[in-house]
């Protein structure tokens, strides 16, 4: 599956060892938690599996292990996933691509090759960004709020952040790619039935699924702000706040983007249809109105049919989402929106029954 791929080896690794995902990610993640806790042993953070005198998985800043963990099991699984997902969806779609086997078996292979440079140039920009938001928040965070020694943690998110912040956008950049080339799929290969959109359904799983893989993303990420900015509430959900809106714009362009091209797709199908009926509904306007009675009579009884025809067609709607998916997406918004909120619950009620 992996054969003449160009995906970088931290996204390919997954499908090589033959493991089911999930226990692939679980094992990155439980390899990293035991680094984490060895890691702050070391340098004298923790106490065996404490700090400050409670266990890390009841502190702040320990919990950031679970955070970072999860993250990096997550984003070196779900391109993976992605790629498997996208060829399904693929092979839903040969009934009404106009395609041969043959292309559309290259179609597939082409979704792994992304050109390294796209990878790198979004790596390196993303890198620069979390650089520059680390600088800034940890210069900010008040000095009874950061947690000893200071030179440790400060050493270890100027390293750790932007090693998921090179996963993650890179892993976006992908999505995106994949969703635009599924766009110019339907753009240019899809045979469109005006009324029987069930058959290009699976642009619109692919679009949905995109988006629930960003925005489960962005709920495990999302409870960290609580820890890095432990100064303010105001703080604290202005930047929660953002990082939930952006999660949400974002996985609507993921839902929006592989639709692009079939909508088009449509809306050309469309107008051509009712360019024809409606010439024809001329045509039988200018027979009732002739002097030939034969003529007359069967435009008389073909108008009526013309007309409704012709409304039917001008009630199809030009966008494959339906109502199902516009609720399912409202339902993915629900988890980075409520991983936001049950970090604010827990990290209150940890407080509280720590006090």
């Amino acid at each position: 599956a992996t054969e003449g791929s160009t995906l970088p080896w931290t996204f390919r690794f997954a499908e090589a060892t033959q493991a089911p995902l999930l226990v692939v990610g679980l094992g990155v993640a439980a390899a990293y938690l035991c680094l984490f806790v060895l890691a702050n042993n070391l340098a004298g953070s923790f106490d065996g599996l404490r700090i400050e005198d409670r266990p890390f998985w009841l502190h702040p800043w320990g919990t950031l292990g679970f955070t970072y963990a999860l993250g990096l099991g997550y984003l070196l699984i779900v391109v993976s996933h992605l790629m498997r997902f996208a060829s399904a969806r693929l092979r839903d779609l040969q009934p009404v691509l106009t395609l041969s086997a043959g292309e559309i078996a290259k179609f597939d292979s082409g979704l792994r090759k992304i050109e390294p440079w796209r990878l790198r140039l979004v790596g390196i920009v993303s890198v620069g960004a979390v650089a520059a938001l680390n600088v800034w928040w940890i210069t900010a965070l008040p000095p009874d709020s950061r947690p000893q020694p200071w030179g440790w943690w400060v050493t270890f998110f100027l390293l750790q952040d932007p090693v998921l912040a090179w996963l993650m956008f890179r892993m976006i950049a992908v999505a995106f790619v994949v969703a635009v080339r599924f766009s110019h799929l339907g753009e240019r290969h899809a045979a469109i039935d005006l009324f029987d959109f069930q058959s290009i359904q699976p642009f619109t799983r692919l679009g949905l699924r995109l988006a629930l893989m960003l925005l489960i993303l962005f709920a495990v990420l999302v409870p960290s702000t609580f820890v890095f900015f432990a100064a303010t509430d105001a703080v604290i959900a202005t930047y929660g706040g953002t990082f939930v809106c952006v999660s949400i714009v974002v996985g609507a362009m993921l839902v929006v983007l592989p639709l692009r091209g079939v909508h088009r797709s449509i809306a050309r199908t469309k107008r051509s249809e009712l360019d024809r009926v409606r010439a024809e509904v001329a045509r039988e306007r200018e027979a009732i109105a002739s002097n030939d009675e034969q003529r007359k009579t069967l435009g008389t009884v073909r108008l009526p049919g013309r007309l409704a025809y012709e409304t039917r067609v001008e009630r199809v709607r030009e966008w494959s989402l339906d109502f199902p998916a516009f609720l399912r997406f409202a339902l993915y918004v629900l988890i980075p929106l409520g991983s936001w909120v049950a970090a604010a619950f827990v990290e209150r009620a940890l407080g509280a029954a720590l006090e």
